[in-house]
């Protein structure tokens, strides 16, 4: 299995550990080590595939239990690997229109739960996470044009579909063509794969023959689906 996806550890959250959970304590950690006021956090948004509940939204829930101020907004939304990078396109639009100045971008994941325990492909490859971010108005000066590129491919939606009772049919993720990674080496200065693809290995092994490297792995966290760009840089800075 390690050969195969390239990871030969990763983390479950506890059986009674909810997403929620794992984002209290990711926003805990930022406000202890940098030391933040919560009550200047004046928005918060999180993005999961694995709420708490339907109803109510979590993230109304994080902002009861860490204590910030009720004059903040909080909304959820559902997305995978590329959560993260639309979660800070978001943060930035809420600054730049004057609706926030200091948002908390949270991620968590606990997809080993609706992961069937027989699917030993799936499990082999998803672990649970959560991350944190603080985007203040500091971060986005300038003229207010974006950086941000975006794109959809929804064909193959049926391939990693969650049925209503929470139990994963099947997992499978359609390998990327050589000419994808040929065409995305002109326009990427690093990479930071979290998982074992065709695409990351094609990716990974271009940067490796620049001279600046480009490319970061982290072999012992598994595919975290929204978290792994923020877990993988704090782990290669520390």
């Amino acid at each position: 299995i390690t050969k195969k996806t390239g990871i030969y550890e990763r983390h479950i959250a506890a059986a009674g550990e909810c997403s929620s959970d794992m984002a209290v304590c990711a926003a805990e950690n930022l406000f202890a080590k940098y030391g933040i006021d919560r009550s200047t956090v004046d928005f918060i948004i999180l993005c999961t595939q694995s709420p708490d509940y339907f109803l109510p939204t979590t993230a109304c829930l994080l902002q009861h239990r860490l204590g910030i101020p009720d004059h903040c907004g909080a909304f959820d939304f559902n997305l995978g690997c590329s959560g993260f990078v639309y979660g800070l396109s978001m943060a930035k639009g809420l600054i730049e229109t004057d609706q926030a100045k200091h948002v908390l971008l949270l991620t968590a994941e606990t997809y080993s739960k609706f992961i069937h325990p027989q699917d030993g492909a799936a499990r082999a490859i998803f672990g649970d996470a959560a991350t944190e971010t603080r985007i203040t108005a500091e971060h986005v000066e300038g003229d207010g044009r974006g950086s941000f590129v975006f794109g959809t491919e929804g064909s193959g939606g049926d391939d990693i579909m969650v049925p209503p009772d929470f139990v994963a049919r099947h997992l499978a993720f359609h390998a990327a063509q050589p000419q994808v990674a040929q065409a995305c080496l002109g326009f990427i200065a690093w990479a930071e794969p979290h998982r074992q693809s065709v695409l990351a290995q094609l990716l990974t092994s271009a940067l490796e023959q620049r001279p600046d490297g480009g490319h970061r792995r982290v072999h012992h966290l598994g595919d975290l689906a929204v978290a792994p760009v923020l877990v993988v840089r704090e782990a290669h800075r520390d």
